[in-house]
């Protein structure tokens, strides 16, 4: 599946990684880390300056479909 960043006047950037729909994203405002949630059990973090998946987080029985980033804390939670 395909992750889509986007822009107001187009389309900015395409990450391909994971095998089913992605069903969340969380940016930071901190770092130059996104994350993504998908139906294939997997939460990615991607790094937006080198433009690929630099962690893999597995843990999940099924798919998983919402991510927050604390604002302050280096934390993320995910629900599925």
């Amino acid at each position: 599946a395909k992750c889509s960043v986007g822009a107001p006047d187009g389309l900015m950037l395409t990450l391909t990684g994971h095998i089913s729909c992605v069903r969340g994203l969380a940016v930071s405002d901190r770092t130059t880390y996104m994350f993504s949630v998908a139906e294939d059990k997997m939460v990615k973090c991607w790094d937006l300056e080198q433009n690929k998946v630099v962690r893999h987080y597995h843990g999940h029985l099924s798919g998983v479909y919402a991510c927050e980033l604390h604002p302050s804390l280096d934390l993320l939670v995910t629900a599925g």
